[in-house]
């Protein structure tokens, strides 16, 4: 906003109020090429042009503008001016709002085009992938890749079944966790100590047997097979349903 002070504003003397006077709004004017290129936009901008203030012209000079700068009077009069006209009356602050409304309308227009290009980029990926983005498409291709993994690890599951029983069926921390490494089918994240006290407790849980006697260690030995059995099965799932890459 800005105000004159020792003589009569020359807006004030084309008849567009009283100072001091203050930016507003800015009305861009569409081109033909747009409504060529883009006749959705070009009505849009159409649509957007102010009905209670006359643009295309600078009510100071009269002037064609493409760009319209809307001011309002301190007595609420609205007028359209070029940026010209504001730098030749030595408005400072009308000046400084323009340049300011200049930088926001650049940024705007640098955002509309990052977001056009992206738009295009995703239509040129639907025309390619039969509608779907490269997102969906990677998105459906993780989702059916793990449906095979849950599907073909229940066998592994099956195998581990003894073994899942009597972590649950035990006391403890450990226990718990690594129920939960066994009943997610995590084999690679069990490490050989683990492994030992998995198969000595459910050795114990099967049989009641006491540690090293002859049922306890047929047990043992027997889930120790399984165990192996199941992460053979389990790794050729994985080798069988490679990671999916963009």
């Amino acid at each position: 906003m800005s105000q004159a002070t020792s003589t009569i504003h020359q807006f004030e003397l084309s008849g567009m109020g009283k100072a001091p006077f203050k930016l507003i709004g800015l009305y861009s004017i569409p081109s033909p090429a747009l409504g060529e290129q883009n006749p959705m936009a070009y009505q849009a901008a159409l649509q957007a042009m102010p009905s209670d203030v006359v643009v295309g012209s600078c009510h100071h000079c009269s002037t064609p503008l493409v760009h319209n700068f809307i001011l309002l009077s301190a007595d609420k009069k609205k007028s359209v001016v070029g940026c010209d006209c504001v730098a030749k009356v030595g408005d400072a602050g009308l000046v400084d709002a323009i340049k300011a409304k200049k930088r926001e309308v650049k940024r705007e227009q640098r955002l509309a085009e990052k977001q056009a290009a992206y738009q295009a980029e995703l239509d040129e990926q639907r025309n390619k992938n039969g509608g779907k983005t490269d997102a969906e498409m990677y998105r459906e291709a993780v989702d059916a890749r793990q449906a095979r993994i849950d599907e073909s690890m229940m066998s592994v599951l099956d195998m581990l079944a003894p073994m899942i029983k009597a972590m649950k069926a035990s006391y403890g921390s450990f226990a718990f966790s690594m129920y939960e490494l066994l009943s997610q089918g995590r084999l690679a994240e069990v490490s050989n100590n683990m492994l030992n006290i998995i198969l000595d407790m459910s050795a114990k849980h099967l049989t009641g047997s006491r540690k090293g006697s002859k049922a306890f260690v047929a047990k043992r030995d027997e889930m120790a097979m399984l165990f192996d059995d199941a992460k053979a099965r389990h790794e050729a799932i994985m080798k069988a349903n490679p990671p999916i890459t963009r």
